[in-house]
């Protein structure tokens, strides 16, 4: 199969959208991978006392869960940013509203979740949830300044320019 890379071509158009749209993926979706799991399994390992078997259920649970969510955080990330006309001069503040709440708008449902299915007990997955709201306040933004690092180097837009 030969693909017409001519401009006006709907076939060419339509292949590069679908591989913009796979990249994007994949890019987002690792960033978020690569950022928070190490953070999070230890905070669990450590914080939450849950067992090493219990973690490694909860990262398998939370790696398919931002394998769903990365992507759309990301999205949300470049929407809100595009709203507000965020740029890297932009108060400090206003990036980290946008990085948090563009994280914590999926995180929550979906962390639950993947603690929840790891096996751990109500008092364990409480506070494994308190401490990854906690660590989300306090990462966002470095994982905002990630992920637009991480697309940099794929070549990929940039929420915050």
């Amino acid at each position: 199969i030969q693909i017409d890379n001519s401009e006006n071509s709907q076939a060419y158009n339509f292949y590069q959208r679908a591989k913009n749209a796979v990249t994007n993926y994949v890019v987002d979706v690792s960033a978020g991978l690569i950022f928070y799991n190490p953070i999070m399994a230890s905070s669990e390992y450590l914080v939450a006392g849950m067992s090493p078997e219990e973690v490694l259920k909860s990262r398998l649970g939370a790696s398919l869960m931002q394998a769903i969510c990365m992507r759309p955080i990301g999205m949300l990330r470049n929407t809100l940013a595009k709203k507000f006309c965020l740029t890297k001069e932009s108060p400090f503040y206003q990036k980290y509203v946008n990085d948090v709440s563009s994280i914590l708008a999926f995180q929550i449902p979906t962390y639950s979740l993947a603690v929840y299915n790891s096996g751990a007990s109500l008092e364990e997955g409480l506070k494994a949830l308190g401490m990854a709201v906690a660590i989300t306040c306090v990462s966002g933004r470095p994982f905002g300044k990630w992920m637009d690092i991480w697309r940099g180097i794929w070549g990929k837009k940039q929420a915050i320019k």
